[in-house]
C-alpha cells in the first residue's frame, strides 16, 4: 500500500538503546523455569496419600485413530510420541535442547565437518534378547532415506549422503555439507533389522510387532479400541539407573475417532493425561482432581517487516517501531500469561542463552581467528550496545497495516494491542484480517507492511531459515509450510556467522556466534520476535513422580512416573 507522506529524518531523538528497544533474549530464558509454574489445583489432593514411588496400575493415554503403527512412517502425532516408548534414539534431548547420549554412546567428527562417527552403545539388547547392532542404525537411516518413504524424519536426515557400519559398534555418516548440530538430528526411531527380514511387510505392526529396545513393548492392537504396552523386563538401561523402572507395568493407549475427543475423555477420566494448548486451559482451571505442568511450545510468533516498503527500509522507523511494542504487557494482557516474550526463534531455556564462563577466551579465540571483522562497522561484539537510535520526524502521517490470519483470533487481539503502540509513537495502524492460505500468498508477494506470523522452531538453535536462507535441506512434506525469511532480509555477516555455527562444534563459540547474530538483529530489526506459546500437560491427579515435560517430551521421565489411589 503507499505511504501517505514518507517520513523525513528532519527532528532527531536520541535515546539509550537498552531502554527502547533492545532485546536481551537470554534474560527470559534464563529466568524462566518451567517447573514451578503450575496450576493452583495441584494443591487439591483430598483423600490421596503420596507415599512415594510404587509399583503397579495401568496408565491411560490418548490417541485418534492411528495409520500404522509404524513409528518411522506414522504421521499420527500421538502415535509418533508413544513409539518412543519402545523404540528409542541414538541422542535424546534434554530440557536444555542439548544431545544427551542414548543409544549412542559417543560420537566425533572430522576435521573438516563433513564426517561423522557414532558408537553404538555396548550392552543393548532389543526385547527379543537380539544385541543391538551398527546395521540396524544403518538400515533405519536407509528406510528413512528411501523415496517411496514419506517419514517425518526425513528432514533430520536430509543432510545425509551416506550411512555405513563399519563394524557391530561403530556407525559412519557423511554429510552433504558439514552439520555441527547432528547429533540432535540422531533423535529417530532405530528399528531392528533383522526382524523386517524375516516378517512379511504387510504383517509388521499388524499381527506382528518388531520388537524395541525401550522400557515398553508393543503388546496387543484392537483396531480403532485400544493399544496396549507392556513394560519390557529386560530394559537395558536399567543397570544405569537407581530403580527397577517402569514403575507402571501397563499402558493402555485408547484410540477415538477425532482429536476433540480429548477433552471428554479427560473429563470422564478414561484417560490419564492430556496436552493442551491455552485456549482450553479455563476449562480446567481450579479443577480439584487434576493439575497442571506448564512449558514453552515450539511455537514462535513474529512481527515480519516488508523491508522493500519506503517506510521500513529506513532502519530508523523499524527500531521506532520495536521501541513501542511491549512484549512483557502482550503476554501477561493479551496472552493471560500463556506465553514467554522472546525476540529470537529460539525456545527460553536453550543452552545456547546460557552465560558462558570462559567468554574473554572465546574473544580472544574470535579475534584471533575472524580479523576481518575488525574493520567492518556492522560487527557488533556481544554484549556491545548501540549507544543510540534517530527516531524520524514526520511520523504522524505514516500510516501502515498490519496482516493477520482471521482463523487465530487471539493474533487478532495482539495485532490490535499493536496498532495501539504504533498510535503512542503517531503511526496510524490498521488491521487487515485474511484467511491463513491469503496470509501467505500476500506475504510471497511483499503485498504487505506488517504481517503478524508464526512458525515451529526446530530441534536444535537454528536461526537461518529466518535470517538468511536454510542452511540444511529442507524437506518438505504436503502436510507442512516451511517457515522461510519472508522479509527477504539480507546481512552478509549474519550469514558469515550461521555458517560457521553449523561448522563449529564448540558449545561455547557457537554461543559467541550466535550472540552476535542477535545484536545485529536487534540493531537491524529486520523482524521482531514477540513471545513462545506455552503449553501444558495436565495429569489426572493419581499420577504421580518425576513429572517434568518440556518442549522436546511431554512425557519426559515417564518411567518414574507411579499411580496412586484414594486411601492409599
Amino acid at each position: 500500500m503507499k505511504l501517505a507522506g514518507f517520513l523525513k529524518l528532519c527532528l532527531v531523538l536520541v535515546i539509550l538503546l537498552p531502554a527502547l528497544f533492545a532485546c536481551n533474549v537470554g534474560n527470559p530464558g534464563n529466568k524462566y523455569d518451567k517447573q514451578d509454574i503450575t496450576l493452583k489445583a495441584e494443591e487439591y489432593t483430598a483423600g490421596i496419600t503420596d507415599k512415594g514411588p510404587v509399583k503397579g496400575g495401568i496408565l491411560q493415554l490418548f490417541s485418534t485413530y492411528p495409520d500404522t503403527l509404524d513409528p518411522i512412517n506414522s504421521k499420527n502425532e500421538y502415535i509418533q510420541k508413544y513409539t518412543h516408548l519402545v523404540y528409542e534414539s541414538m541422542v535424546i534431548l534434554d530440557k536444555d535442547q542439548r544431545p544427551v547420549e542414548w543409544l549412542s554412546d559417543g560420537w566425533h567428527t572430522s576435521n573438516d565437518g563433513y564426517t561423522w562417527t557414532f558408537s553404538i552403545r555396548e550392552g543393548v539388547t532389543w526385547q527379543d534378547g537380539f544385541p543391538l547392532t551398527a546395521e540396524d542404525v544403518e538400515f533405519t537411516i536407509k528406510t528413512i532415506l528411501d523415496p517411496q518413504n514419506d517419514s517425518i524424519y526425513k528432514f533430520n536426515l536430509s543432510n545425509i549422503s551416506s550411512c555405513t557400519a563399519i563394524d557391530d559398534r561403530t556407525v559412519n555418516i557423511i554429510l552433504k555439507k558439514p552439520n555441527s548440530f547432528t547429533p540432535e538430528l540422531m533423535t529417530f526411531p532405530i528399528m531392528p533389522r533383522r526382524f523386517f527380514s524375516s516378517v512379511k511387510e504387510e504383517d509388521a505392526f499388524k499381527t506382528e510387532f518388531p520388537p524395541g529396545t525401550g522400557p515398553y513393548s508393543l503388546g496387543s492392537y484392537q483396531e480403532k479400541k485400544q493399544i496396549v504396552l507392556k513394560a519390557s523386563r529386560t530394559w537395558w538401561y536399567k543397570k544405569y539407573s537407581d530403580g527397577d523402572f517402569p514403575n507402571i507395568p501397563e499402558i493402555i493407549i485408547r484410540l477415538y475417532p477425532y482429536s476433540t475427543d480429548i477433552y471428554n475423555a479427560f473429563q470422564m477420566r478414561t484417560i490419564d493425561v492430556i496436552k493442551i494448548e491455552n485456549e482450553k486451559f479455563n476449562m480446567y482451571l481450579n479443577k480439584p482432581d487434576v493439575f497442571a505442568k506448564l512449558f514453552p511450545s515450539k511455537r514462535f510468533d513474529f512481527l515480519a517487516l516488508n523491508l522493500s516498503n519506503p517506510l521500513l527500509k529506513d532502519k530508523a522507523a523499524r527500531q521506532a517501531i520495536a521501541s513501542s511494542i511491549d512484549r512483557d504487557e502482550i503476554t501477561s494482557s493479551v496472552m493471560q500469561g500463556w506465553a514467554i516474550p522472546a525476540c529470537m526463534p529460539v525456545i527460553p531455556g536453550s543452552w545456547i542463552y546460557e552465560e558462558d564462563n570462559n567468554q574473554e577466551d572465546n574473544n580472544n579465540q574470535e579475534n584471533d581467528n575472524n580479523q576481518e571483522d575488525d574493520n567492518n562497522p556492522d560487527a557488533i561484539p556481544p554484549g556491545e550496545q548501540t549507544t543510540g537510535l534517530k527516531l524520524p520526524g514526520n511520523i504522524t502521517n505514516t500510516r501502515l497495516e498490519i496482516l493477520v490470519n482471521n482463523e487465530n483470533e487471539l493474533r487478532v487481539k495482539v495485532a490490535e494491542k499493536i496498532c495501539e503502540y504504533l498510535s503512542g509513537i503517531g503511526i496510524h495502524a490498521s488491521i487487515r484480517k485474511e484467511s491463513w492460505e491469503n496470509v501467505l500468498e500476500l506475504v510471497r508477494r511483499k503485498s504487505y507492511d506488517i504481517a503478524l506470523l508464526g512458525c515451529e522452531v526446530t530441534n536444535f538453535p537454528d536461526v537461518s531459515y529466518l535470517y538468511s536462507t536454510w542452511y540444511m535441506p529442507y524437506f518438505s512434506s504436503a502436510n507442512s509450510t516451511p517457515a522461510y525469511n519472508v522479509a527477504g532480509y539480507n546481512n552478509e555477516l549474519v550469514n558469515s556467522y550461521i555458517n560457521r555455527i553449523f561448522r563449529e562444534n564448540d558449545f561455547d563459540t557457537r554461543k559467541l556466534l550466535f550472540s552476535r547474530i542477535e545484536n545485529i538483529i536487534n540493531d537491524e530489526v529486520p523482524y521482531i520476535g514477540l513471545y513462545f506459546y506455552l503449553d501444558a500437560v495436565l495429569y489426572d491427579k493419581s499420577i504421580r513422580g518425576e513429572l517434568e515435560p518440556h518442549s522436546w517430551y511431554e512425557y519426559n521421565n515417564i518411567v518414574k512416573w507411579y499411580i496412586i489411589k484414594s486411601g492409599d
